[in-house]
């Protein structure tokens, strides 16, 4: 059996004119895909947003519907988990996924159900699914993406155990291992929190492809299929998703073939800006027809400006964002703030940025004559998007 895993899409990304590159990509994911996998995993964060717009469902409802006439022989028999599912896909092509940490919502359906409940696919929140193909068996375990202070405590309360035939594990979280600090507030998981006997973990959320052998097993991030944050690690490689033949274990990384160019470039502040612009604004625009539109896919250069601006500086920077046939970012040199930020000492205070900033925002809520007793996240999630009605309607029940 071969899966596609396709992982962070984040349909409805829009930021610095890129309110198509998600849908972009992931199209030309899925058409790779069905000619060469039998199955499609979405490890998570497939929406950029867990309230998305109707326009965004629109689109997406649009691009999976190309599985509907597709027959794949690997089928789904068998699906336990401790969210209720209503009925299985009513595509002929198995769907599997997991919402993630962008799709989160305390108290509500997010778009995955919503695309459950149309009968797209099949969003594991903490059990799984069988897929059975000729002889073969495949369990597909999932749990979705959740805030990473309980994350280790809540794989651990699951306590998956392996099936008959074959066994993947789906997350989204981060590990200590990957990341260049040791915080809990960031991540709680470490690799041998993973329980044993997979034959293969898969784990979305990290943006950049790798794989790990843990000695009793493959660990694979996929990585993501769109630029969202404009870093240097992020332009190491290009964007893909990941083939997987459970017979032979051979894993193999699919490039996107239509892709935006990136560059970052540092900047002297007393080099000719203009040079470095109009060098990059050389480079070719393509073009991708969607939703009936030819979408212009111009290079995207993010500039980092080391030392002060001049005042007929910045006039160029501004006009240069103006100018058609390339996107430019810029980003100020950082250096100083860096810095200050060094020298606040986070350890002897025993907080973390975030435990500091959570603490601000509360004592600013409290602050305004509303009691102690509520969930930030449910706050959170309601002024995410957008709706800040039902964050005063929340609080004053709170009251």
């Amino acid at each position: 059996m071969k899966l596609a895993f396709i992982s962070d899409t984040h349909f409805g990304f829009s930021k610095h004119k890129r309110e198509y590159d998600s849908y972009i990509y992931a199209k030309q994911a899925f058409e790779i895909a069905k000619e060469k996998a039998d199955v499609i995993v979405l490890p998570g964060d497939i929406f950029d947003s867990s309230g998305p717009g109707e326009d965004c469902l629109s689109k997406v409802f649009s691009l999976l519907q190309q599985f509907a006439s597709i027959h794949s022989e690997a089928k789904v028999i068998k699906v336990e988990d401790k969210h209720e599912h209503n009925g299985h896909s009513i595509f002929d092509y198995p769907i599997i996924s997991i919402p993630g940490t962008h799709e989160y919502k305390a108290k509500e359906d997010g778009p995955l159900e919503v695309l459950e409940n149309a009968g797209c696919l099949i969003c594991l929140h903490a059990g799984f699914c069988t897929i059975q193909k000729g002889n073969e068996t495949l369990n597909i375990f999932g749990m979705k993406g959740v805030p990473e202070q309980v994350a280790k405590d809540a794989l651990a309360k699951l306590d998956f155990k392996p099936q008959k035939g074959k066994n993947i594990l789906i997350l989204h979280q981060s590990f200590k291992e990957l990341l260049p600090f040791n915080d809990d507030m960031v991540a709680t998981l470490e690799f041998k929190n993973l329980p044993e006997g997979f034959d293969l973990y898969v784990n979305g959320h990290i943006h950049a492809h790798k794989i790990f052998d843990l000695g009793f097993g493959k660990f694979l991030l996929p990585g993501s299929t769109i630029i969202t944050q404009v870093r240097k690690q992020e332009m190491k490689q290009k964007k893909g998703f990941v083939l997987y033949d459970t017979e032979t274990g051979a894993l193999e990384h699919i490039e996107i073939p239509i892709q935006r160019e990136y560059a970052y470039i540092d900047v002297d502040v007393d080099k000719d800006i203009t040079v470095v612009i109009d060098d990059f604004a050389k480079k070719p625009t393509q073009t991708y027809s969607i939703f009936g539109k030819d979408v212009p896919l111009e290079p995207y250069l993010k500039l980092k400006i080391i030392g002060d601006l001049e005042e007929h500086k910045k006039e160029i920077l501004v006009l240069a964002k103006k100018r058609e046939g390339i996107i430019l970012d810029v980003e100020k040199d950082i250096s100083i703030i860096e810095q200050k930020i060094k020298e606040i000492d986070f350890r002897a205070t025993k907080e973390s940025a975030l435990d500091m900033a959570e603490k601000a925002f509360i004592e600013n809520i409290y602050s305004s004559g509303f009691k102690k007793s509520f969930d930030l996240k449910v706050v959170y999630d309601y002024l995410k998007d957008g709706d800040n009605d039902k964050v005063l309607d929340y609080l004053d029940d709170k009251d």
